[in-house]
Order: structure tokens, then C-alpha cells, then sequence
């Protein structure tokens, strides 16, 4: 091959034209306040708010579905350690011909069906709403963070590549000081 450094600016190029094409917009909300857009992170599926305010600062968080936050809800609800005092009530509960479970022992559905019988589960719900809500921020930037990492350091090793190629293919013609930059030493 004539020109070993083709390839790598090729992907160098292709790389930094993928970047633009990563954040497709979607529609846009406005208020006196507040500037909304959304958008849709193509490399990872996922879908994100952008809100502008009047002093020019950008928050940006994922649009989250309100059905991934009560499943993930489910989960930390029934690895909560304050279960115990739940499972209490269970029992109680279970000894009521009214009482009937759902397939799941521990779920949302149990939660509501214990405040009927007077316990206050609201502490418990809300923990694990934030907890659930926090859990989903953080994985999904971790995503867009990984997308991100793995895009630079592709174009940054097609980068050095191409460098090292070229540097290489300029060394291998042979250089030939000019007498210029380097006056013979008579």
C-alpha cells in the first residue's frame, strides 16, 4: 500500500462526522423562565432534557419513563432491609379474610393495600422513589459517559495512528538536512 495513512484518516473523519449526528432534537418547550428541548442520545437510546435558563446555564437531565421508576421502585422495595416491619403487617394482614396477595409478596400493590389497614407507608415509598430516581440518573449517565469515552478514544487512537504513520513515512524517505539549518562543520 502507497499511503498506509489513508485508512486511519478515514475513521479519524468519519469519527469526528458521527459526532454531530449523535443528538437528534425533538421538540422544544418555552416559558418566560425557561427554555426546554429534548433530545434523543442516538448511540445509546436514550432520551434526555435540556432546560436553558435566562442566566445561560444548562441543566441536563434524562427523561425518565414513570413505569421504569416504579419497576426499579418494585426491586428496592423488596430488598429493603425495613421489610421487616412489613412482613409484620403481612402476617396480621393474612389472618384478614379480605386479604388476598398479589403475585408478588412485597410490591407496590402491598404497600397500598397496607395503608387501607392503617400502616403509613409513605416513608418507606418515597425512600425508595429517590433511591430508584437517583439509581436511574446515575446509570444512565454512566451510559452516555461510556458512549462518550469510547468515541474519543477511538478518533484519539486513529489520531496518534495517522501521526505515527505519516512520522514513520517521512523518516523512511530519508531526511537530508539543508545547509541552512545545518551549516557544515568544516
Amino acid at each position: 500500500m502507497k499511503k498506509p495513512w489513508i485508512i486511519p484518516a478515514l475513521i479519524s473523519l468519519l469519527l469526528l462526522l458521527a459526532w454531530p449526528f449523535r443528538w437528534e432534537k425533538g421538540p422544544t418547550q418555552t416559558t418566560p423562565q425557561y427554555a426546554i428541548v429534548y433530545l434523543k442520545d442516538r448511540w445509546t437510546g436514550q432520551e434526555w432534557i435540556k432546560i436553558y435558563s435566562p442566566t445561560k446555564k444548562i441543566r441536563e437531565i434524562p427523561n425518565i419513563e414513570k413505569k421504569e421508576v416504579e419497576a426499579r421502585v418494585n426491586e428496592i422495595l423488596l430488598k429493603s432491609p425495613d421489610m421487616a416491619n412489613i412482613r409484620s403487617k403481612i402476617e396480621q394482614m393474612s389472618k384478614d379474610p379480605r386479604y388476598t396477595p398479589g403475585p408478588s409478596k412485597f410490591s407496590l400493590s402491598l404497600l397500598w393495600s397496607l395503608s387501607e389497614y392503617g400502616f403509613d407507608t409513605s416513608k418507606y415509598y418515597n425512600q425508595a422513589k429517590e433511591k430508584a430516581l437517583n439509581e436511574i440518573i446515575n446509570e444512565t449517565m454512566l451510559y452516555r459517559n461510556i458512549a462518550t469515552w469510547v468515541w474519543s478514544s477511538l478518533l484519539l487512537i486513529s489520531l496518534i495512528t495517522l501521526f505515527y504513520i505519516k512520522f514513520k513515512e517521512t523518516r523512511k524517505k530519508g531526511y537530508e538536512p539543508c545547509g541552512v539549518c545545518n551549516p557544515p562543520l568544516d
